[in-house]
């Protein structure tokens, strides 16, 4: 709640760590606050871990026509 009222613009909804519960808690949290979704592999390389993972997370069209909007009025 600290960094909502902060003033952050999204919250990592998808990431490898995520079950679909945690997935389905962070997604409420950024409809009732308004937010950005955004998420990924969280690929950093090195790790065998991050290969699996390499495409298999990401966002949607819309989701990223969003962060676009947003990055536009800053």
């Amino acid at each position: 709640m600290k960094l909502i009222k902060a003033g952050i613009d999204g919250i990592e909804v998808v990431h490898p760590s995520h079950n679909e519960n945690q997935i389905q808690f962070y997604r409420g949290i950024v409809n009732q606050y308004c937010l950005l979704e955004t998420g990924g592999s969280d690929f950093h390389g090195g790790k065998k871990l991050d290969f699996e993972n390499l495409g298999k997370y990401y966002i949607s069209g819309n989701q990223l026509n969003a962060l676009k909007k947003m990055l536009q009025k800053k």
